[in-house]
């Protein structure tokens, strides 16, 4: 070795300079959009009625809003993509398909949430008088059931039973099984009209979150509601990087929420800008940036 190198000087440059060397080698930049983020296509409900192919060409489509802001690359699929994103059919959709199933019309504006308001207000009296009154005959039913269980009990007592009393017996337990039926069958339309009134919160919340109205509760089916309607989710947990996307009305609405979500995992936050993509509802069906969308991503991964 020259004696140069064998200085304490130079030996702790080598020292600092490997070690440097090493950190850039090993540890992540803090800037993810030096290289395309890999993504890959997860579950897919099938009732959302898309497959495998519909979903990348939305999540393409979606991705290259922010390419083109900068010009190139920020998004790649790959069949080991580390940024996983998946369908997860639940209430939200559900609500939404249901009520268009029975020609509800369901917009983002003022006058669908009037529309289905009047419609959930009417429900609601429409549920509470058949609930009373259903709940007032199942107590008369139970009354005569018990009635007549005395009346079985007192005659089961005598050796014999006349022929004639136990055919009257035999038609009046037939009568209390028929009426045990029809009372089973407005039950089972109470809980659907309860279903029904659900669904209408679900989606008039879904609305007002979207067009800054006040939401509304009502809760008969014990399914527990939301109060800010969430259409998708970016998850960054334990290194592990989730899109999950909840509900959609049309495809346009979509790509923007996957932009949305896109947006979150190259670390962009909520905009305040109403029109931005990366405001936190998604108020609208554009597929084009807004300034402030435009400032943010170029704050973060660079660019004119």
């Amino acid at each position: 070795m020259s004696p140069f190198l064998n200085t304490p000087f130079m030996r702790t440059a080598i020292v600092v300079s490997t070690v440097v060397i090493l950190a850039m080698i090993f540890i992540p930049s803090n800037n993810p959009c030096l290289e395309p983020l890999t993504y890959r296509i997860g579950k897919i409900d099938t009732r959302f009625g898309l497959n495998h192919r519909e979903i990348s060409e939305a999540v393409s489509r979606a991705a290259s809003l922010w390419e083109k802001a900068l010009s190139r690359d920020l998004f790649q699929e790959s069949p080991q993509g580390e940024l996983e994103i998946n369908f997860v059919y639940d209430y939200r959709q559900e609500a939404t398909d249901k009520l268009r199933s029975l020609s509800y019309k369901i917009e983002n504006t003022q006058s669908s949430y009037d529309s289905l308001k009047t419609r959930l207000i009417d429900s609601k009296e429409d549920y509470e008088r058949k609930k009373r009154l259903l709940d007032s005959d199942f107590n008369s039913y139970n009354n005569q059931v018990a009635a007549f269980n005395k009346k079985i009990t007192s005659f089961q007592k005598q050796r014999a039973i006349p022929a004639h009393i136990g055919r009257a017996l035999e038609t009046r337990k037939n009568e209390l099984n028929a009426r045990r039926e029809r009372l089973n069958a407005r039950k089972d339309e109470l809980n659907r009209l309860g279903n029904k009134i659900n669904d209408l919160v679900v989606v008039i919340n879904k609305i007002a979150t979207n067009i800054g109205l006040d939401s509304v509760s009502y809760n008969n089916a014990g399914r527990a509601l939301a109060g800010e309607f969430c259409e998708g989710r970016y998850s960054l947990d334990k290194g592990r990087q989730t899109i999950t996307i909840y509900e959609f009305s049309n495809r346009n609405r979509l790509i923007r929420l996957l932009a949305h979500e896109l947006g979150h995992s190259l670390g962009l936050h909520h905009s305040d800008d109403p029109e931005a993509i990366m405001y936190r509802l998604i108020q609208s069906d554009s597929l084009e940036l807004a300034p402030d969308d435009i400032a943010m991503i170029k704050a973060r991964c660079g660019g004119k």
